[in-house]
């Protein structure tokens, strides 16, 4: 308001509507009294003006004036509208409170004031419903209700006036984020994606539990996936169990403590940061009650029946009794190196539809020419002790084996590759009915993440899936009716790096996290922090690789900080995925 210079003026506000700078705030009739008769008479004759500021709720008409008033000029601020819409008016901007106090109809200044709250064409066109009712969301009830008023029956007026319209919207992206494109406000919501987005990061809407629709907006599909990971990563490491006395519990464990990595290692720092040290040491109290229970159990283990495998020397035998009663073709795809939190990175990215799911106990060592070895010789290292200390034997082996079952050398397939691209897919031949694929692609990754360790893994997982090696094996399966499985030969840990004395070795494998030495004298008699153990199944290999010394804790026998490696005991290292995906 503008108030002409000299003499005394009286600005009616009996709502608290308006701050004027430099005015004389008045708030009770005994202090307007006093200013009648001791300021006024004087400021009546002078050049500088006074303004007072009358904020009582009475005085809203002259005639509420007394007397000795009346005569002043005055300036009233009234919006002219019931008491609960002037108290909640209090609160809006300058510009729009304004509007409401211009002329006009209540509907035309109502409808003035919602097109500067919500910069939208005014009533809001068709497809703008979800982005005016979260714009206006903020205001009081008695104001939503006169916004309301000024609208055509429909989605946005009833939103309007509902309790929490912020609420409504919730259940509407929900909904949309199930069905997608199908959504019948499919439209208008996706023009609300950045509203939408501001409310998932700020936790005003709560994310669903399964992945989001595929046509929903990839921003809103990130920020809704990096929710939902931030509540499973605060649940999931304060509730994650460090112990179990079964195979089946330790594979509830395992899952849990792969997703928990796969959120470490995907989520921003500075969401993380608060929980990577509680997460860590979580695991180290699954470390600790987990290398017992191996220790005693891995050998029993061994020993259950392949028709529900445990261990990945059972991979070939089991899907030997499946061809023989289904007869379809089938497809192995032995990722190297593809620990659960990987194979979860996989699955999300390439949104594979899972039929069967299991999870195995990887051979140890978990070296590559240890286990991957087993799954192509449907054997423990014992019977393959002479080439355990290398891979050039797996084709032979897996050829030899399904041999065993029945079938011609041109029916079974094997292949060795980097898997890099889906131009490295090379289909097996036309006859073949069985076809092994080993994929050193993950392993490559796993060794190359010096820098940043897991978060430099997670993202080459997801570049590696995004280049098509495993979609055209999937594609291919698909046409050709071939049933396709994925496994691991071992798993993965992010390491520290320990100092490892060289002394009495047949072999260092950098980067691994176990040795061996010599002579199981030696190995024993270590100074140096780790287990020595040598793990059934292993029998004769031993002479061909040494004595098995396993880097304990996160450690590993390498100079290099943030190596991720393998070799050794850990939960990560030595429980597998084994899925069929369509």
């Amino acid at each position: 308001m503008t108030v002409p210079a000299g003499g005394v003026h009286l600005l009616l506000d009996p709502d608290k509507l308006d701050e004027q700078p430099g005015a004389v705030v008045v708030t009770d009739r005994w202090q307007l009294r006093r200013l009648l008769e001791l300021e006024v008479p004087v400021r009546a004759v002078e050049a500088a003006t006074l303004l007072l500021h009358l904020q009582i709720a009475d005085l809203r008409t002259v005639s509420d004036l007394p007397f000795d008033a009346r005569s002043l000029p005055r300036h009233t601020i009234d919006i002219r509208t019931s008491a609960a819409v002037r108290q909640e008016a209090t609160k809006l901007p300058r510009p729009v409170l304004k509007a409401l106090l211009d002329r006009g109809s209540l509907r035309e200044r109502t409808t003035r004031a919602a097109h500067l709250l919500t910069d939208l064409a005014w009533p809001a066109e068709r497809g703008y419903e979800v982005t005016a009712a979260l714009r206006l969301a903020a205001l009081g009830p008695a104001l939503r209700l006169t916004v309301a008023d000024t609208l055509p029956a429909g989605w946005l007026h009833q939103t309007l006036l509902a309790p929490d319209p912020v609420a409504v919207v919730a259940q509407e992206a929900r909904t949309w984020w199930e069905h997608g494109s199908h959504d019948q406000l499919d439209h208008a919501l996706r023009i609300a994606t950045p509203e939408l987005e501001e409310l998932v990061r700020a936790g005003d809407i709560t994310p669903p539990q399964t992945p989001v629709a595929r046509s929903i907006p990839a921003s809103l599909r990130q920020a809704v996936a990096r929710r939902q990971g931030e509540t499973s990563l605060t649940m999931l490491v304060e509730t994650l169990n460090t112990t179990a006395s079964s195979l089946e519990g330790w594979i509830g464990v395992a899952n849990d403590w792969a997703t928990i990595r796969r959120l470490l290692s995907q989520l921003p720092e500075t969401i993380v940061a608060e929980w990577t040290d509680r997460a860590w040491f979580r695991w180290k109290q699954v470390d600790e009650s987990w290398n017992p229970w191996l220790q005693k159990e891995y050998g029993r283990q061994l020993g259950r029946s392949p028709a529900q495998p445990v261990s990945v020397h059972q991979v070939a035998l089991f899907l030997a009794r499946r061809r023989g009663t289904s007869g379809q073709r089938i497809v192995l795809l032995v990722l190297d190196g593809l620990g659960i939190p990987q194979w979860q990175l996989l699955q999300q990215e390439l949104h594979l539809s899972v039929i069967e799911e299991r999870r195995l106990l990887a051979g140890l060592p978990t070296l590559t020419s240890i286990s991957r070895q087993a799954i192509f010789a449907g054997k423990t290292p014992k019977d393959f002790a002479a080439t355990a200390k290398t891979t050039t034997h797996e084709g032979k082996h897996w050829t030899e084996f399904w041999q065993a079952q029945g079938l011609r050398p041109d029916q079974i397939h094997y292949a060795k590759t980097l898997g890099g691209t889906s131009a490295e897919w090379e289909p097996p031949a036309s006859g073949s009915r069985v076809a092994g694929y080993a994929v050193g692609a993950p392993d490559k990754l796993l060794h190359g993440a010096e820098v940043l360790g897991d978060r430099q893994l997670s993202a080459g997982i997801v570049q590696w899936a995004q280049a098509g090696y495993v979609t055209a094996a999937q594609t291919w399966c698909q046409t050709e009716g071939a049933e396709l499985w994925i496994t691991s030969d071992h798993g993965n840990l992010p390491t520290n790096a320990t100092t490892f004395l060289a002394k009495n070795l047949t072999t260092q494998r950098v980067g691994h996290r176990v040795a061996f030495h010599s002579r199981e004298t030696f190995r024993d008699q270590s100074s140096q922090p780790g287990l020595a153990w040598t793990p059934p199944g292993l029998g004769a290999a031993v002479e061909t690789l040494g004595h098995p010394y396993f880097a304990p804790d996160r450690t590993a026998f390498t100079a290099a900080s943030h190596t991720v490696a393998h070799g050794g005991l850990s939960i990560d290292e030595v429980i597998v995925p084994l899925v069929r995906v369509v």
